[in-house]
């Protein structure tokens, strides 16, 4: 998939995805959980020219990036789920 960093406008919260031989360019509305992962990813992966490389810099391809995506979502799930726990501990203890 070659969607570079630059096809992405986080201010107006969408993707500009390029024509290729099958499909007209088009672009796509972000939504605002869409648009915080994405700008976290960019910031962790500034130096990159495509959203998503693999090890050679090269464009990843498809289910390089499901198998990304799905590993960042499962991290954050579980990041969110500690947090809320602890907090619930923390307000069960002061009562």
């Amino acid at each position: 998939m070659n969607l570079k960093i630059t096809d992405i406008n986080l201010i107006e919260a969408n993707v500009h995805i390029g024509g290729s031989k099958k499909n007209n360019a088009r672009t796509l509305a972000l939504k605002a959980n869409q648009i915080l992962l994405i700008s976290d990813y960019i910031r962790e992966h500034q130096e990159q020219i495509y959203l998503f490389e693999n090890k050679k810099g090269q464009a990843s391809s498809p289910g390089q990036i499901n198998r990304i995506i799905n590993y960042k979502k499962k991290k954050r799930k579980t990041t969110s789920h500690k947090n809320t726990s602890k907090r619930y501990r923390q307000l069960s203890e002061t009562e």
